[in-house]
């Protein structure tokens, strides 16, 4: 390794550590913060670590409101809608890219449309349809429009495209059925795609405050 070649990497490596350490203090200031006693909360100069630490600040949390039950409600919601995003996005991509069907091309090209479409021109109508449903306050209201999300539709079918159909043929000599084809075969080869995609629903469910 050349010395310039050298200074490069120590150089990369310096900024790659002080831009991390900087992404890092307000989440070390927000937990130093959560610890500290009222009167520590303004005290000049700021003290990074508490000189008495306290848990008061969550208890008090927990006491006067039941956010213990809002953090198993917000796993469960976006657990639920991470897999049905997962399973409803992964048999559609399947169907468009491994069963030929006439016109498929065009629904794929309608269904991919609708990413165009803002968030904000579909609440009142998915509000109407929901409230027709009598799921108003309900679990479902939430997890159920999960099943139409055609970015994950979309990144599924990228990577569907790549998978030669020779496995599936194979598959097909085997005695493989459609379904065994889409269990055995298919979503093994998708796992780095789906685990992006796990993470990516999850993140925006957990964050859908609205």
């Amino acid at each position: 390794m050349t010395r310039k070649h050298a200074w490069g990497t120590a150089l990369y490596y310096l900024v790659t550590l002080l831009i991390a350490f900087i992404a890092m203090v307000p989440f070390v200031w927000m937990i130093s913060t959560s610890l500290k006693t009222r009167g520590a909360l303004m005290s000049i100069p700021i003290e990074w670590v508490p000189e008495h630490p306290t848990l008061d600040a969550y208890q008090t949390v927990f006491e006067r409101f039941p956010f213990f039950q809002t953090i198993l409600n917000s796993l469960f919601i976006s657990v639920s809608y991470t897999v049905l995003t997962l399973l409803s996005a992964s048999l559609a991509a399947y169907a468009f890219t491994k069963i030929r069907f006439r016109g498929s091309g065009l629904v794929l090209g309608l269904y991919l449309a609708t990413m165009m479409i803002p968030t904000q021109v579909t609440m009142i109508p998915l509000f109407v349809v929901m409230n027709q449903l009598s799921l108003i306050n309900h679990y479902a209201s939430m997890i159920l429009p999960s099943v139409f999300k055609p970015f994950a539709v979309f990144m599924l079918v990228q990577q569907m495209r790549t998978i030669p159909g020779d496995y599936l043929d194979a598959a097909k000599i085997d005695g493989a059925s459609t379904f065994r084809i889409y269990r055995s075969v298919m979503l093994p080869l998708c796992v780095p795609t789906l685990a992006t995609l796990s993470i990516t629903t999850f993140m925006e469910s957990w964050n859908d405050y609205l």
